[in-house]
């Protein structure tokens, strides 16, 4: 009888273990990333970008700091990670609709251009921890102006 209490006991420990490795049961004080698919809709009609949620994946784990963080200029995206309403984590990255190409010319020179598009899917990774978080996604652009495109609860 010992010895198939001990049997079960350790089918047991050796369940919890595996679901753990594979993340099916993760105390949510525990740090975590989540990857968040988004696309990016320009509407010529009001003159503003929507952003929609394609789809949302976490994990365990924590993000690598980049070793520089710089502000990037002109038009672009910045994402901001909220922790019950205390701002944890800033990112910038470049606007998904506008995109800047080297071509060469007729006589062999590069040149660069800015094309602007419809409509792009990108993704996006944040950190988060515990409950009650969010993002704020803003766009940015050349003349200054900053507007909130979505708020995502995690």
């Amino acid at each position: 009888m010992k010895g198939v209490a001990l049997l079960v006991l350790f089918a047991g420990m050796l369940a919890s273990m595996s679901c753990r490795n594979l993340g099916l049961s993760r105390p949510e004080t525990e740090p975590g990333i989540a990857f968040l698919v988004l696309q990016m809709e320009h509407d010529s009609f009001v003159g503003k970008s929507n952003v929609s949620l394609v789809s949302i994946s976490k994990t365990n784990g924590v993000l690598k700091k980049n070793g520089g963080d710089y502000p990037i200029p002109g038009r672009h995206l910045t994402i901001e990670v909220y922790q019950r309403k205390t701002l944890i984590e800033r990112q910038e990255t470049e606007h998904p609709l506008y995109k800047e190409i080297e071509y060469p010319n007729s006589d062999g020179i590069l040149q660069r251009k800015t094309i602007s598009l419809e409509k792009e899917s990108f993704f996006i990774r944040v950190p988060y921890s515990g409950e009650h978080n969010y993002v704020l996604i803003f766009e940015e652009m050349e003349n200054g102006t900053k507007n909130q495109l979505k708020k995502i609860e995690l």
